[in-house]
């Protein structure tokens, strides 16, 4: 029963196993243009955004689907919020023509975005909620010989969204090579900082009027997708850790814009327990533990039966079962747990290793760092009329604890999030842009014009509603 359909699960192992493992290895590409012939004075309401300027990780830049593309840069939160100030003509890759300027990367992205090539139901769940079956491609890599430059490399001036996938504050603050602040290699830094300094220090030259900076979110959830074998970065300076903690690098990357009339806006730290890369794999059941769904397709009104228990490895080294509060990652498909018996994680001779969920106390440890972020990018907004925040992490509490928002929903196919369980999709990010544009015309006085979601639905059907991956993809 559990090896129905082996093939599907097989896909869909290594769909995921490309989308999260494949975004430090993407090589960009390049080429020339251009001399600075766009700034020109722009207003709206009492904000001054004549040198806009963002700055940030995956979710500034526009991580969708597993890859990075010029669309997703263009869809990204920050640069729909760019659109709405100065106009889709004035937002783009050509110095001549926009005062948003972006790096254009190379069609069709590094790597390649996963799709979903075919949606049928097949039958109903007990519950009646529907059972679908998909048809995946999976993202692919590009190593091309002109690597490592996006195709505009030579223009000028300075990129106005300089965000970086993977960086955290301090790599914001400090990173100017493929090699980061706490020696991680990440080739992505070539796309908009193009060896010309750290982000930080680029928006400087730009001597920006309006800055957009989101930071803290890496810093919880590399400890999250590590199984919490890893920490959270610290809130504090710590001693014996080599790098200052997140107020000091918060306090860095804000100190040249107190004393003058720069408008900035931050972003909270989002739970980063509550993306579908954590929740998705297995159900809570009524017994207290979290649990993988067996069955076999065929009659639609028997399609499922058995619940399994899932068992973890415990960071004390016991094994227990992983209770309904705790989560499996769903980097548990990269062990391919199908390939002997019992199904790693669901008996206790083959349990979860730590790697591979989360437990209660770990969970606790994350949500403590980011409550903690969250009280430091606070208090900072709170020294300067000229910082606000977009509370980002109330906003999609409230969407969890109110089950959606205008029909969509938190799961991996609930509608806000793209299909490597990680970065929202164009309309999460859609809803984003509008939680900082409300802020912006409430604290600031400007005269920015919401999004409307919808208009950034795809073809397919998965806004319906959550759908459980394990559930859905790998049985059917």
């Amino acid at each position: 029963m559990l090896r129905t359909n082996y093939q599907r699960v097989k896909n869909m192992k290594h769909f995921i196993e490309i989308c999260i493992t494949l975004l430090v290895m993407a090589i960009l590409s390049g080429c020339d243009t251009g001399k600075e012939e766009r700034e020109e004075t722009v207003t709206t309401g009492e904000l001054d955004a004549t040198r806009m300027v963002t700055m940030g990780n995956s979710l500034t830049a526009g991580i969708m689907d597993g890859g990075w593309t010029y669309d997703g840069l263009r869809h990204s939160y920050a640069t729909q919020i760019a659109r709405q100030i100065y106009g889709d003509g004035r937002v783009g890759d050509d110095p001549a023509e926009h005062q948003f300027l972006l790096g254009r990367i190379k069609e069709p992205g590094n790597p390649v975005p996963a799709t979903i090539d075919n949606i049928e139901q097949i039958g109903v769940y007990e519950d009646g909620s529907p059972v679908y079956d998909f048809d995946i491609t999976p993202p692919e890599n590009r190593l091309e010989d002109d690597a490592l430059r996006v195709e505009n490399y030579n223009a000028e001036p300075n990129f106005n969204n300089l965000a970086v996938p993977g960086f955290m504050g301090l790599d914001v603050l400090h990173t100017y090579t493929p090699v980061n602040a706490l020696d991680r290699v990440n080739p992505f830094f070539s796309l908009p900082l193009r060896d010309r300094g750290s982000q930080y220090n680029q928006a400087l030259q730009i001597d920006p009027t309006f800055v957009i900076l989101w930071v803290g979110n890496n810093e919880a959830l590399g400890s999250a997708l590590s199984g919490g074998v890893v920490g959270p970065y610290p809130p504090e300076d710590e001693s014996g850790f080599p790098a200052p903690g997140f107020r000091s690098v918060l306090q860095q990357l804000l100190e040249p814009y107190g004393d003058g009339d720069t408008k900035i806006i931050m972003g909270t730290v989002p739970d980063v327990t509550s993306i579908p890369f954590v929740t998705e794999v297995g159900v809570a059941t009524d017994e207290g533990v979290r649990a993988y769904i067996a069955g076999t397709p065929g009659d639609p009104d028997e399609v499922w039966s058995d619940t399994l228990t899932f068992y973890g490895q415990a960071p004390e080294g016991i094994v227990r079962p992983v209770l309904a509060s705790e989560y499996v990652l769903l980097d548990w498909l990269l062990m391919d747990p199908f390939s002997q018996e019992p199904v790693i994680g669901l008996h206790p001779d083959h349990p979860l290793p730590d790697s591979l969920w989360l437990s209660g106390s770990q969970l606790e440890e994350i949500g403590g760092a980011v409550d903690a972020y969250n009280n430091i990018i606070m208090e900072a907004a709170d020294q300067s009329d000229n910082i606000v925040v977009a509370d980002i992490n109330e906003f999609f509490n409230s969407v969890l604890s109110n089950g959606g928002i205008d029909g969509f929903e938190m799961g991996l196919f609930g509608g806000l999030f793209s299909l490597d369980g990680v970065h929202p999709n164009k309309v999460g990010h859609a809803y984003i842009a509008n939680e900082f544009i409300q802020v912006l015309n409430n604290e600031f006085g400007a005269q920015i014009a919401t999004l409307n979601p919808e208009e950034y639905v795809t073809d397919s059907p998965f806004h319906q509603g959550r759908i459980a991956l394990i559930r859905d993809l790998l049985l059917n």
